[in-house]
């Protein structure tokens, strides 16, 4: 996940991320207000959330949106249930799957795994203790 970007002036014309020949799969790269991703190949893109790329795709990229992921706060890039994001993502890209999001939870927890650094990890209804 790489969300609100500021950007210095020396790199604002490149991007967020500079890639070369890459592979991206299940991210969210959002509110940059500059282009997300300046690559001089095409890069694969799979399962994205990417709302400003100048890179065209490279053949074989699939089933990226521009959607917003409704994260829980600015400073807090999970994504609550409701997200659209929320189990879009690819569970067999290419290089594989971690077995774990960055917080250290399940990567995949209801069959598809979310795009983004961060993992919905279930329903917090009863997070507390039941009310009696």
């Amino acid at each position: 996940t790489i969300a609100d970007n500021t950007f210095a002036t020396s790199v604002e014309a490149l991007g967020a991320i500079f890639i070369y020949r890459a592979t991206l799969s299940n991210n969210i790269l959002i509110n940059g207000g500059k282009r997300e991703i300046y690559s001089p190949e095409p890069p694969l893109l799979l399962n994205n959330d990417i709302d400003f790329i100048s890179a065209t795709p490279a053949p074989g990229s699939a089933d990226n949106v521009n959607v917003d992921p409704q994260f829980i706060s600015t400073t807090d890039h999970h994504i609550p249930l409701t997200s659209p994001v929320r189990d879009t993502g690819d569970n067999t890209p290419p290089g594989g799957l971690p077995a774990y999001d960055l917080d250290g939870g399940q990567r995949k927890v209801f069959g598809t795994i979310d795009m983004g650094a961060y993992e919905t990890q279930g329903d917090n209804i009863f997070s507390d203790d039941f009310e009696h």
